[in-house]
């Protein structure tokens, strides 16, 4: 198969390479050289900012004769083919005093030029900081301004102080992005409300790998990238034909920084500080990690130098380490009735609920750039991520069963009495693991500039696991500490037939439970049905890829014009993987539930901190640290549940997915006067194959269970020989692929018909494909809830067709104002179908399971989302006096959606969207002071769907506030504080069904980052 899949990328990009020198051949036939009659010469040349020294990527170089124009690109360099003679360039920059020079050109060698650009208000200060929000501003503003599709880019200099680092948070306040949190940090973002596995990342425009959290799908995690090696992050929201089609929500590509960026190479940054978030809940358990009581280190360094007898070497090195403590993290969980109603029961309740994890990131970064020649740079980028979290998770929960016998006949929706019954009970549970993500990659590329050609060609191998440890078998995975090998593991016990009462009348929100029947239940003596759950899981994620490209510019026709085409190859490997293992405490008699399990010795020695309790009485927290020690020194004390450990083996191994996808393009793109246009088109060709286990425990074969059972009469099984043994005769591997290729087309118009006023119009199309967990081969069933689900390895991707619309207008020296709309149209959407299996040979189980409930994941139905966009940025710099550094900026995006998915749902809005976001930032510069205050709003959006009206979940509004300070004494040294969600806002405040049923309210404390930083 990856043989078939070169040979036909080869043979796609033979062929789109011949369509392209026939456009060429054919653009030349039909417009005579401009210089067939005359001489022309090259001028090159390369442009910086004069104070801060940097090279402006961006910048416009026109010729005032010919009106030819050329961008410089990251290091500052620019070309230009023009008639022989005296030449007058204008040269411009937003923030910047354009310049004019005037150079010779001649036929016979190139012309080289330096233009070095600066402004007024640099000469106001007696020093300059280079790297500031408001050079990051003027970047971001060049890119965007000169892009010919519609993009947004935001520089990570504008972000102000990197410390902590994280991607995410740093993407979120970019229109039409929403953020995805777990805990107070950002794992994920959606973009113009479409899931975040339908968007791309990729670092210097190549895919980079991530085993997410949940080991099965495509999203992009990134709490394991760190901005230190960042330079600038261009979000595309119409792709173009030479980028990657799967990506209908936006394509995000993170462009790294290099030694050559700057005029003056040779430099070492530092910020050096602590995180805390106020108030301490658990200590993580490495030094290195949380070296004082709930503050956590934050560093981020960085060495730039040139090197070489020829200056010809660039190096730069980046490290960065944010340890963020656990605070305050809490959390309340309500389950309401499944039906709306006037009086509606609560039939589960969880205050308060402890949730989060210390969460840490080290980032590694090495980026070489070697100056070959004078036409060719070759380069070799690095990059090595860690991350680790220590999951310490307590829930404390009053339940019953949903049958309205349990409860008192005067119920209401806010009071309501549970009756002491065999259905009622009070369960304690701890959960402790070990989170730990590793990222590396490694790409070597290089371009090739010629006269009026460029190509660029390179590779990648990029690498992710994220494993959930419980034990000592990964023993050494994190590079922060040993501690992690400690056994550990979910732990839980049971207390039957308690009574309570659940009154919200006081808060909706945070109820209070008192306790009217049944043992106490705060005292864990009084609790039986000890069991331990050590749940051994992962997933690794292995891309590589190769792609070249070549654009060649058509400068003396008497339009200027470009071709470009490529070809690419990319394979994707996902392996994931579950081992569970259940023990239940039997004690001495070896009997469960008796007078002598005494789990009152299993008791947490710690009080937790009163306001992570939320006004609480501390619950009866279970030790798990202590309970799997007693396992491992005690294994005659308990017994395994052979039946889940061994559905849980066989089901979650074997599970394998690798995708081949070969790519090739051709584009072209002229400039008729103040018109623009750019088409082409993209072929994809993708194969996949899938490994997975089709297993179950089913009646007949209950002798699978019994030999399982025979193999091990201890009860607790140690053998992982005879586990994988009946891994191999029992569990059935199937193996499945298949083909397909698809043309995706695209066109981009920009018009400019006075200066400073853009008008853009594209369409673009995508793709979107299944998540591996939707196609890799696995069936479960439950005879107890007489359920199948399965996978569907004949699951086909998902197509859209995207219009852009956007008016934009570039304030000078630096800011801009745009307006936006955009349509997406999504068919064959994926989502979860559910049927009752019928009986006979032929329902697809060997007429088993009949009348069971089959889940499995369909194509069907369409979606929609359209909306529109505003944004508005501008540094104040024509005020007069101190008000000149001023600026402020805003954006906002409304978006509607629309699905049609056959009635699986019972409502037509697409889970997710966000009907409007808000993003706001107002910053002020004078002298060594800077400060920048940035607040968030997101409107209330719907979060899960149900065929159930009762069961729609949604988050309400949500605001945040943060902000990030500066004071600089001299380039050397600075102090900077930043202050993150300063009002302590709820990171989830969710309804069911209709708002006042609360379903979940989690609360985090604000989080503080201080130190200092400078320039050497």
């Amino acid at each position: 198969m990856p043989t078939i899949s070169i040979a036909l990328g080869h043979k796609l990009s033979r062929v789109l390479l011949r369509s392209a020198a026939a456009v060429a051949a054919f653009l030349v036939s039909i417009f005579p050289l401009a210089g067939a009659d005359g001489h022309f010469g090259l001028v090159s040349g390369q442009v910086s900012n004069d104070s801060t020294k940097a090279y402006l990527q961006s910048a416009l170089v026109v010729a005032q004769d010919t009106g030819r124009s050329a961008a410089t690109d990251q290091q500052g360099q620019f070309e230009l083919s023009l008639p022989v003679g005296l030449a007058r360039l204008d040269v411009s920059y937003p923030g910047l005093d354009p310049q004019t020079i005037t150079v010779s050109v001649t036929e016979a060698q190139t012309a080289t030029v330096t233009v070095k650009l600066t402004a007024a208000i640099y000469k106001l200060d007696s020093f300059i900081v280079s790297g500031g929000q408001r050079e990051g501003m003027a970047k971001a503003v060049a890119l965007q301004q000169r892009a010919p599709n519609v993009k947004s880019v935001v520089s990570s200099d504008s972000f102000g102080n990197v410390a902590d680092g994280n991607v995410g948070d740093f993407m979120q306040q970019l229109s039409g992005v929403n953020a995805n949190y777990v805990g107070a940090d950002v794992r994920s973002i959606t973009i113009r409300g479409v899931n975040e596995s339908l968007n791309s990342v990729t670092l210097d425009g190549t895919r980079m790998a991530s085993a997410p959290s949940n080991g099965v799908d495509r999203t992009f995690e990134f709490e394991q990238v760190s901005l230190g090696l960042i330079e600038n992050i261009e979000l595309t929201k119409a792709p173009t034909p030479d980028m990657d089609a799967d990506s209908i929500g936006g394509s995000v590509n993170m462009v790294t920084k290099s030694a050559f960026d700057r005029a003056d190479p040779d430099y070492f940054t530092y910020s050096i500080g602590g995180t805390s978030r106020l108030v301490g809940y658990t200590r993580t358990p490495e030094l290195i990690r949380e070296p004082l009581r709930n503050v956590g280190p934050s560093i981020n360094l960085a060495y730039s130098k040139v090197l070489g007898e020829k200056r010809n070497i660039g190096v730069l090195l980046t490290f960065t380490m944010h340890s963020q403590p656990q605070g305050l993290d809490t959390a309340a969980l309500l389950s309401f009735e499944n039906a709306l109603k006037d009086n509606r029961y609560i039939y589960s309740v969880q205050v308060p609920r402890p949730a989060g994890a210390p969460r840490s990131r080290l980032a590694l970064g090495a980026k070489v750039d070697y100056k070959w020649s004078a036409s060719t740079v070759l380069t070799l980028n690095t990059l090595c991520n860690f991350f680790h979290e220590n999951n310490d998770t307590r829930i404390f929960t009053q339940l019953t069963s949903q049958a309205v016998g349990n409860f008192k006949p005067s119920y209401t929706s806010y009071f309501e009495e549970v009756i002491a019954n065999a259905n009622s009970a009070s369960t304690t549970l701890t959960t402790t693991d070990d989170k730990f993500g590793r990222t590396f990659a490694i790409t070597p590329s290089g371009r090739t500039r010629l006269p009026g050609l460029l190509i660029d060609y390179g590779a990648s191998l990029s690498n992710s696991l994220t494993e959930w440890e419980i034990g000592p078998a990964h023993h050494g995975n994190s590079p922060f500490g040993s501690p992690i090998g400690r056994a550990k593991g979910q732990v839980s016990a049971t207390l039957r037939t308690v009574g309570f009462t659940v009154d919200r009348t006081r808060d909706a929100q945070w109820p209070v439970v008192t306790q009217t029947a049944g043992a106490d239940m705060y005292n864990l003596n009084n609790y039986s049905q000890l069991s331990l759950l050590q749940n051994d899981r992962g997933a690794l994620d292995i891309v590589t890829s190769g792609q070249i490209n070549a654009k060649k510019v058509f400068e003396r026709l008497p339009v200027p014009a470009f071709v470009k085409t490529g070809a690419s190859f990319r394979r994707q490997r996902r392996t994931n993987w579950t081992d569970a293992r259940t023990f239940n405490y039997v004690g001495p008699d070896r009997i469960a539930g008796s007078a002598d399990d005494n789990v009152g010795q299993f008791l947490l020695q710690y009080r937790t901190n009163a306001e992570v309790d939320h006004g609480y009485r501390t619950p009866p927290w279970l030790d798990s640290y202590r309970v799997a020690e007693n396992l491992k020194g005690h294994p005659e004390l308990w017994t395994e549940n052979l039946t889940a450990s061994l559905t849980s083996y066989l089901s979650g191994h074997n599970r394998l997915g690798v995708e081949d996808v070969s790519a090739a393009y051709a584009m072209g793109h002229a400039k008729f006067g103040p018109l623009s246009v750019l088409a082409g088109a993209r072929v994809e060709d993708t194969s996949v194959s899938t490994r997975g286990p089709r297993n179950y425990l089913s009646p007949s074969e209950i002798g699978l269970r019994n030999a399982y059972a025979a193999a091990n009469p201890g009860g607790v099984v140690s053998d992982d020989e005879t586990r994988r043994r009946l891994n191999a005769q029992y569990s059935t591997i199937e193996n499945r692929s298949g083909q397909y290729r698809k043309i995706f087309p695209g066109l981009h118009f920009k018009y400019e018909p006075v200066a400073d006023v853009i008008t853009r119009l594209s369409y673009s199309s995508g793709i979107g494909r299944p998540s591996f967990s939707q196609i890799i081969p696995n069936t479960t069933a439950s005879d107890t809830a007489r359920t199948v689900v399965t996978a569907n390895p004949d699951l086909r991707p998902q197509f859209a067709d995207n219009f852009d619309v956007t008016v934009e207008y570039y304030f000078r020296p630096a800011g801009y104002i745009s307006f936006g709309a955009f349509l997406k149209e999504v068919d064959d959407f994926i989502f979860s179908k559910q049927r009752i299996l019928p009986s006979g040979d032929d329902n697809g189980f060997d007429g088993q399971f009949a009348g069971y409930t089959l889940t499995t994941p369909a194509n069907a139905g369409h979606a929609r989302y359209r909306g529109f966009e505003f944004n508005y940025n501008q540094q104040f710099t024509f005020l007069p006096g101190v008000w000149r550094g001023l600026g402020a900026g805003v954006n906002w995006t409304k978006t509607e959606s629309y699905g049609d998915f056959g009635g699986a749902t019972s409502t037509s809005l697409v889970a997710g969207v966000v009907p409007h976001m808000v993003n706001g930032y107002v910053n002020f510069t004078y002298r060594g002071f800077n400060v920048r205050f940035t607040g968030i709003w997101r409107q209330e959006r719907l979060i899960a769907t149900n065929a159930n009206a009762a069961l729609l979940q949604y988050q309400v509004d949500r605001q945040q506030w943060n902000v990030k300070s500066r004071y600089t004494f001299s380039k050397r040294l600075g102090f900077f504080l930043d202050l993150e969600n300063i009002t302590s806002t709820p990171i989830t405040e969710s309804y069911i069904g209709r708002r006042g049923d609360w379903n979940q309210t989690r609360i985090t404390s604000p989080k503080v980052v201080l130190g200092v930083t400078g320039r050497f």
